[in-house]
């Protein structure tokens, strides 16, 4: 599709909601806590389809937003009721992905710096993210520019696949 895309100067926009989180935009943008060193997002993740695109991609979203492209491997723990993705950057940060079928419903994430981390709860933000999505999708439609990088939408399907190999070999994965 971003072949083809690309061929006809089609532009493609893909993203969750959560991308665009008012508090998680802000911590990003606003604190002064030096560089991001890793961090761990939450989110429901019902496995409604196989693997974990269904649920899982507004978290993994949210992982790709604060630690950026350049994910290098995934190994997955899954139960019942939850799922803990662990990826390993390729300058050495660890994210996780904690997802639950069970229990906490809520999207957020806490952001590790250099000097402290930050907690993020998108619950709490006073515009909805679905509203800070649509939004961002008006602006595209206008200059037809993506917000997300095809390059980083690729690689966070590839995560994603990456992760349900893993919650099946119980192996890790490289992406």
């Amino acid at each position: 599709m971003v072949e083809l895309a690309t061929d006809h100067g089609t532009p493609l926009m893909s993203s969750s909601a959560l991308r665009f989180s008012e508090s998680l935009t802000r911590i990003l943008q606003n604190s002064e806590k030096g560089e991001v060193i890793g961090a761990d997002c939450f989110g429901p993740m019902e496995l409604n389809q196989a693997g974990y695109f269904w649920y899982g991609i507004h978290t993994v979203e949210m992982l790709f937003v604060i630690l950026g492209q350049g994910a290098k491997s995934v190994k997955t723990v899954k139960t019942a009721d939850h799922d803990v993705l662990t990826a390993v950057w390729n300058d050495g940060r660890i994210g996780t992905v904690r997802g639950n079928r069970k229990g906490n419903n809520q999207f957020g994430a806490v952001i590790h710096f250099e000097k402290g981390s930050e907690y993020v709860n998108v619950d709490l933000d006073i515009k909805p993210y679905y509203a800070s999505l649509l939004e961002q999708i008006m602006k595209f439609f206008a200059d037809g520019k993506t917000r997300v990088p095809l390059e980083e939408t690729i690689e966070i399907i590839r995560f994603i696949e990456a992760a349900t190999e893993s919650s099946c070999s119980g192996k890790e994965v490289i992406i």
